[in-house]
């Protein structure tokens, strides 16, 4: 398990917070020194119960936001109704026993199961 300073941990929360306010898709991982997310935030702070996080389509990220003045916010959903097959928060990950990120793809939430620590 990785772990971050708060002071990292607390710059991305702030970014998703405004992305959130402002409808916006939810941003990239980080490229090259531009603003994004660090690799392995966003599972932190759904591990802490900040936020959680749907995958739908090929990757397409939706943050809700679960704590402070902003909570119930969300990033932009997808323009495509793809529905999620994956989903990260405090108790997990849950994952479409399919497993198909594929363009498209519209797997069953009901087929989704939380993973066990081992199998992350």
């Amino acid at each position: 398990m990785t772990h971050f300073s708060d002071a990292i941990l607390g710059r991305v929360f702030s970014m998703l917070e405004r992305y959130a306010i402002d409808g916006q898709r939810c941003p990239p991982n980080v490229r090259y020194g531009d603003e994004g997310i660090s690799p392995g935030t966003l599972a932190e702070l759904a591990r802490r119960g900040d936020i959680r996080v749907e995958y739908a389509g090929n990757n397409f990220r939706r943050v809700f936001i679960l704590v402070g003045p902003h909570a119930g916010k969300s990033t932009a959903p997808n323009t495509k109704d793809w529905k999620p097959w994956m989903i990260l928060n405090k108790d997990g990950m849950a994952r479409n026993e399919k497993q198909a990120p594929i363009r498209g793809a519209k797997p069953s939430l009901a087929k989704l199961r939380f993973l066990e620590r081992e199998e992350e």
